[in-house]
């Protein structure tokens, strides 16, 4: 969301954010070697990397963002103290 790229271990729910690619790369915990890699590769392709980061920012702001959600956060907690 930051608009810089992710070389991370593939753990978590990081997968399920975006499909890798140029700006967005996963290896195996523990794998030094990829995510070594990965990080060269990154800054090798730097145009490439920032260039799909423009492309991909914005969708992925408008589906993650806290400031975009909070209200409805707000929301859903009101709503369950008026059930109880």
């Amino acid at each position: 969301l930051a608009g810089c790229p992710v070389v991370s271990t593939n753990v978590g729910a990081l997968p399920e954010i975006t499909e890798q690619g140029t700006f967005f790369r996963l290896y195996e915990l523990g794998d030094y070697k990829s995510a070594t890699k990965e990080a060269i590769n990154v800054i090798e392709e730097s145009d490439e990397v920032n260039n799909s980061l423009l492309e991909i920012r914005n969708n992925l702001v408008d589906s993650y963002d806290s400031a975009v959600r909070s209200n409805d956060y707000w929301r859903m907690l009101r709503g369950m103290m008026k059930d109880d």
